[in-house]
């Protein structure tokens, strides 16, 4: 029975290694390239908007006091005008600001998706090697605890069906 206690000592060891990376991947930041994309669509977005609000000069009425784009508090938010003012600026200083901050960049969104499910799926088929394990050490009246943070409903039916044989 040592060989199998062994054996599940090592997939238990594999599986926590697996949804650290897992968890790691999922919580890293995008790509840098997909990073620097997000502020040119920002700065395109907030160029578009203050060219909105420009035409309120071609309306009736007097001009007005001021061309800024409330904020939900009441106050002035800028960023339109000075993305649409100064864009190549705007994008420099957002760059910057995100390079003093030492980000980690992670992997592009479609490799982040692929590795998460081959993650997934490595777990899964390790916690399916893992229940039966457990289930062959409990028919030979080995001591042995499950783990209580198994996610995968495949694994659960598995350790549900030892339950019901009697299996504990």
């Amino acid at each position: 029975m040592k060989t199998l206690e062994n054996k599940l000592s090592e997939i238990r060891i594999k599986i926590s290694g697996a949804i650290d990376t897992r968890n790691s991947i999922k919580n890293s930041a995008p790509a840098r390239i997909e990073v620097e994309a997000k502020i040119d669509q920002f700065i395109t977005r907030q160029s578009s908007e203050f060219r909105a609000l420009s035409k309120v000069f071609a309306s009736r009425g007097s001009a007005p006091i001021g061309i800024y784009a409330p904020t939900e508090g009441g106050g002035a938010n800028v960023a339109p005008m000075l993305c649409y003012l100064f864009p190549e600026q705007t994008r420099a200083k957002l760059i910057e600001e995100l390079d003093a901050e030492h980000i980690q960049y992670g992997l592009k969104e479609s490799e982040w998706s692929a590795k998460q499910s081959e993650l997934v799926d490595e777990i899964l088929a390790l916690e399916i090697q893992e229940e039966s394990i457990v289930t062959q050490l409990r028919d030979n009246d080995v001591a042995c605890e499950r783990r209580n943070d198994i996610q995968n409903p495949v694994v659960i039916a598995l350790k549900a069906n030892a339950e019901y044989r009697g299996v504990q």
